[in-house]
């Protein structure tokens, strides 16, 4: 398990480390585990068989009943709940689909749940990735998602975080740490110290405030001394590559920076397919890309050189080409859409923020009213109305400081990409 711990690593889109949920210690552990067994060529979940003894090291259960505590813990995780906000809508959904155990084999099999997908599986933009080691044995729920978040801007060097907003996305309730001192001396601190001392990472913070109250924090990132996490798409050395059996570092190179592949689906293909079958399949898919015809290059590189495309195909085939086609176009809208609307939201969010900074108390107090008459008209009550509340101000402060509606900077946003 300490082998597991050193060599793996765990990449998860940048809205999923965004998103709001609350797990204890023991259930983040296990989430960490199962992200850090994906391979980076995966293309659909596995169901993931984890050893109930290796299980119960990994998440801190020492006793003799630590069967039982396994079940009663991942009982416990099936009906936790996380939020993903895009733009277009608010996904709530649960980590795991099922565990089973096996009686006497003392092994449980568990699943993600498939909507997951997206968010752990072939990521290429906006994603975070860093060691399993650096966050396992964290022993703060806290100290993990403040690591994340720090992660995800380590390249910048600071984030700056609206104090709701990090309550919301720590999935701190309204009726805790109602305090900021609460928040920086039970979550903040010790986080801080957790995190200097167990991982790659340190941090210090400054206060942002609205008059005499603390309304922001904006962290400092620096990184410690330490070697840099594999980069899975980074192409090794050739004389690494010469021991691998892989003599064509050309092509290598060619599979990997022109055709996303990583470096475990490069070396398959270079050592299972002749030169001449990958390069003109290469030639085949480089003409569709070309030709605005694919735009997941990596899969249907992949798919190309093992069903070796460069054959003459029946119209059998070239119909099924045209369908997947069509469906990679939708896809690559769909990306576009979300990264439009991930980037609208970072705009509304700076908009909302610098609004209500120059606004007095009572001007904010007439914004809230307005707010509580909208929820109130709407009739959203209950469980979520929190967070109605504060996607409402932000609307009304976005708004009031000129940000357009999304579909208008929508519009103009494309104008300017089609240039």
């Amino acid at each position: 398990m300490k082998n597991l711990e050193e060599k793996s690593l765990v990449v998860k889109s940048n809205r999923l480390i965004e998103a709001s949920y609350r797990l204890t210690t023991q259930e983040q552990r296990l989430i960490l585990l199962m992200a850090s067994m994906i391979r980076s060529d995966d293309v659909d979940f596995h169901t993931y068989q984890i050893r109930v003894k290796d299980f119960n090291d990994i998440v801190g259960i020492k006793d003799k009943a630590g069967y039982r505590k396994t079940k009663d813990l991942t009982k416990k995780l099936l009906s936790r709940i996380l939020e993903i906000r895009s733009e277009r809508s608010l996904l709530q959904i649960s980590w795991l689909s099922s565990a089973e155990y096996f009686e006497g084999q003392g092994y449980v099999e568990l699943s993600f749940d498939p909507k997951l997908k997206p968010y752990l599986l072939q990521i290429k933009k906006y994603f975070t990735q860093y060691r399993l080691k650096d966050v396992i044995r964290l022993k703060s729920f806290y100290s993990v998602r403040l690591y994340e978040l720090l992660k995800q801007y380590e390249k910048i060097g600071q984030r700056a975080v609206d104090l709701e907003e990090l309550r919301h996305v720590l999935g701190i309730r309204p009726n805790e740490y109602k305090l900021y001192g609460h928040i920086k001396n039970r979550v903040i601190r010790p986080a801080q110290k957790e995190l200097n001392s167990k991982t790659d990472i340190r941090f210090e913070f400054k206060e942002q405030k609205t008059g005499r109250k603390v309304t922001g924090l904006t962290f400092v990132i620096y990184r410690k001394k330490e070697e840099p996490a594999e980069n899975l798409w980074e192409v090794p050395e050739e004389a690494e590559l010469e021991k691998s059996g892989i003599s064509n570092k050309e092509l290598y190179e060619k599979l990997v920076k022109y055709f996303c592949l990583s470096n475990a689906q490069a070396q398959e293909i270079v050592k299972k397919y002749d030169t001449e079958r990958i390069e003109e399949n290469l030639s085949y898919v480089e003409d569709k890309y070309n030709k605005s015809l694919i735009s997941d290059i990596a899969p249907y590189t992949i798919k190309a050189i093992k069903e070796d495309y460069r054959l003459q195909r029946s119209l059998f085939d070239i119909e099924k080409e045209e369908k997947e086609q069509e469906q990679e176009k939708r896809n690559a809208l769909q990306r576009l859409s979300e990264r439009l609307e991930e980037e609208y939201r970072s705009l509304k969010v700076s908009a909302a923020k610098k609004m209500r900074e120059s606004l007095s108390e009572a001007e904010i107090s007439q914004i809230e009213a307005m707010v509580e008459q909208d929820i109130e008209k709407k009739g959203q009550t209950g469980i979520g109305r929190d967070l109605f509340f504060r996607l409402g101000m932000e609307e009304h402060l976005a708004r009031k400081a000129g940000l357009p509606t999304f579909t208008e900077w929508r519009q103009e946003r494309m104008k300017e990409l089609q240039k």
